[in-house]
């Protein structure tokens, strides 16, 4: 996870045209590596980049919510995040909510 931040930064530092994949890559390895702090700071840094944070985005988050109990966040992403950006919840992103109630 530490390397995909990293090298999330190096291609804003060449001045490359990053988008929701480049950062739903950066949060999948930050979920795989159970750093949900760094999935929830990254898509707070792409809706401050003006990105459109996808159901990708978002699952990836809840995912790395998930793993360690963080119902409560996992709600407030499903329930205010998601609707506030019209993205539509998956079975993926009800699955991953439910998992962070059962842990939490």
């Amino acid at each position: 996870w530490e390397m995909a931040l990293k090298l999330l930064n190096e291609a804003y530092a060449v001045d490359l045209q990053v988008d929701s994949l480049t950062y739903n890559a950066a949060i999948s390895a930050c979920d795989k590596s159970l750093q949900w702090n760094q999935a929830l700071s990254l898509l707070a840094h792409m809706l401050q980049a003006h990105l459109a944070p996808t159901v990708v985005s978002y699952n990836s988050v809840l995912s790395a919510c998930s793993h360690v109990g963080l119902w409560h966040w996992a709600l407030v992403v499903l329930r205010h995040h998601m609707d506030a950006k019209n993205v539509e919840p998956d079975l993926i992103t009800y699955n991953a909510a439910i998992t962070a109630c059962e842990k939490g």
